[in-house]
């Protein structure tokens, strides 16, 4: 049990990295390497991201000691990643069609899957 908590916060920390990566890309505009490194270090997204980054570490390298690592990275990263494009789509940074919905359903059956063989 402790296992799967590990995973979900692993999960919470890989989707809010990312959403902090892309926060932080909108003050990746070069004008001089000072100012550039100033808005990066200065963003409250850079510092968030770096705690989700530390968090993530932590859970993942945690749950290997009870679960396979082929569980634990392919669970956190598949549900992060259906995560991103479901929170994504809701936010208006990308868009949702049948196709994606589908594949989004593969991966979910998938991850039932994997869950079950442990």
């Amino acid at each position: 049990m402790t296992a799967w908590l590990l995973i979900a916060s692993a999960v919470a920390a890989n989707v809010g990295l990312n959403l902090c990566l892309k926060a932080v890309s909108r003050l990746l505009y070069f004008d001089s390497p000072l100012s550039l490194a100033g808005r990066i270090l200065l963003s409250p997204w850079t510092w968030v991201g770096f705690i989700c980054g530390v968090v993530l570490l932590a859970s993942f390298a945690l749950s290997l000691r009870s679960l396979p690592l082929s569980v634990s990275y392919t669970v956190i990263t598949c549900a992060a990643m259906v995560s991103l494009t479901v929170i994504g789509s809701v936010w208006g940074y990308e868009t949702l069609n049948y196709l994606r919905a589908i594949g989004l359903m593969c991966i979910v059956f998938g991850l039932a899957l994997m869950v079950r063989s442990v």
